[in-house]
């Protein structure tokens, strides 16, 4: 516990521009604006309301991405959720998304089972593609403290889930999403503390590495985590706080390869590790732009994205990154690989194409 809960209140107010890729001020402001209202006291919990059908759902703020076999999902403001079957071409609506919350993550293990989450701690499954949504999981306010947006998730297969949000809120799932238990963070808060670090960051990022997953956060937080989903005869504790090479946030994390990890985040910083993440290289952005995507392509490449129209390319076992030429200023959120040498961005502007230029 870092303070009271107003004090708390004010620090996540001050703090939403460090949120992963899910940074909208003017919206989480909107979101938490009853909460100050209402202070210490018991809050309603009203359901939630449907998301509204629009044609123009694709051009409006797409926080994050993924792939469900051929077709591409995307997730964004309002509970917006869409779709497209020709590689972004056209795109549709979700047929049934029963929340207005913003949407900050999306996950698929195939081409049907997949999961969205964002504000209000809730998670969304479908089982048809994402043409069809259900609420699995909601807690507005998590122990009556404030909320506690998710910023990711994680699925490593249909049934194992692991999500990961602000105030290092953390929920796993056995059973496809259908439970979900809170993960008890006291040995982590000790672990953190005991090292001079923030014993509550925000945790923006989680894949998998190794037996477990790293973890990514604020104020430079670097985590290893080891579920424990049966008893052991000898517990050992699941978390291992790692060295960090940066003070400051880190907003993603790329480990399709596994002896070529990227982290990055505030400020473009970006950093490669070759030892799972036992050291780290820094790779010069020449930016200052937060990074909050990356994509690997076929060739080895490396394509990162973020604010301001932020668009760079780092080839294989390169530290210095290439900037390529992008006309506008919005930012981008999320990427996704189309056909050779295209790209999908999404973003402020929703989702948009963009061409490869040749390699330098």
């Amino acid at each position: 516990m870092r303070g009271s809960p107003l004090c708390r209140f004010d620090r996540l107010r001050q703090s939403c521009a460090l949120l992963r890729h899910r940074r909208v001020r003017v919206l989480w402001l909107a979101l938490c604006a009853p909460l100050a209202a209402a202070g210490d006291g018991p809050t309603a919990d009203p359901a939630q309301l449907p998301a509204v059908q629009s044609p123009l759902a694709s051009k409006a703020l797409l926080t994050d991405s993924a792939r469900a076999g051929n077709r591409i999902v995307a997730v964004g403001a309002h509970g917006s959720i869409v779709y497209s079957d020709d590689q972004g071409d056209h795109w549709q609506q979700a047929e049934q998304v029963p929340t207005q919350v913003l949407l900050t993550t999306v996950a698929f293990t195939d081409d049907r089972h997949g999961w969205a989450a964002g504000h209000d701690s809730l998670i969304l499954r479908t089982a048809d593609g994402g043409l069809n949504w259900e609420i699995v999981y909601e807690n507005r306010i998590p122990d009556g403290d404030v909320p506690k947006p998710i910023l990711d998730l994680h699925f490593t297969d249909p049934r194992h889930g692991i999500a990961v949000g602000a105030f290092s809120f953390m929920l796993l799932t056995t059973d496809g999403g259908t439970h979900w238990q809170e993960v008890d963070i006291g040995g982590l808060r000790d672990l953190l503390a005991a090292a001079g670090q923030e014993p509550e960051p925000h945790l923006n990022a989680i894949a998998p590495l190794g037996d477990g997953f790293l973890i990514a956060g604020e104020l430079g937080t670097l985590l290893h985590y080891r579920p424990v989903f049966e008893p052991e005869p000898e517990p050992a504790s699941p978390w291992r706080v790692l060295d960090s090479p940066y003070g400051g946030s880190f907003f993603g994390i790329e480990a399709s390869v596994p002896d070529d990890l990227l982290i990055y985040g505030l400020r473009g910083h970006c950093y490669r590790s070759g030892d799972s993440g036992e050291t780290w290289r820094e790779v010069a952005t020449d930016t200052t732009a937060n990074l909050y995507d990356t994509l690997r392509l076929d060739s080895g490449d490396l394509i990162a994205v973020g604010a301001g129209g932020l668009i760079l390319r780092l080839p294989p076992g390169h530290t210095e990154a290439e900037r390529l030429p992008y006309a506008g200023f919005d930012g981008f959120l999320s990427v996704q690989r189309t056909a050779a040498g295209r790209l999908l961005l999404f973003g402020e502007a929703g989702a948009q194409h963009f061409s490869l230029p040749p390699t330098r």
